[in-house]
């Protein structure tokens, strides 16, 4: 159908990147489990509200890992290929005899 003019093959290892979120989504989730544990011992209402404040900055951090986890699963399951095509030019009258001459020249 025609002729590769370019090849380039590139790739990014995802493992390490993919375990070291998947290991600090794995510790915010303990340490929430910990602040829920300490919500249900708070004495007054002073030492409930700074707990629940923490519970909701955890509560952030967890949705921003497994919203940098998803496309990461999504990546290693699908990886991407883009190819990029384009058409041949074809010559009109005047290139064909343009043609002729060069390569009777060479």
């Amino acid at each position: 159908m025609g002729k590769i003019k370019n090849k380039v093959l590139t790739g990014h290892e995802l493992t390490d990147e993919y375990q070291d979120y998947e290991t600090r989504l794995d510790n915010v989730n303990k340490t929430g489990k910990r602040y829920l544990a300490l919500l249900v011992k708070a004495e007054n209402v002073e030492a409930a509200l700074q707990v629940e404040k923490e519970l909701e900055r955890l509560n952030n951090e967890i949705d921003l890992f497994k919203g940098t986890i998803e496309p990461l699963k999504h990546l290693v399951r699908y990886p991407n290929i883009d190819i990029n095509i384009q058409e041949k030019r074809k010559t009109g009258i005047l290139g064909y005899v343009g043609t002729g001459i060069y390569r009777a020249m060479r």
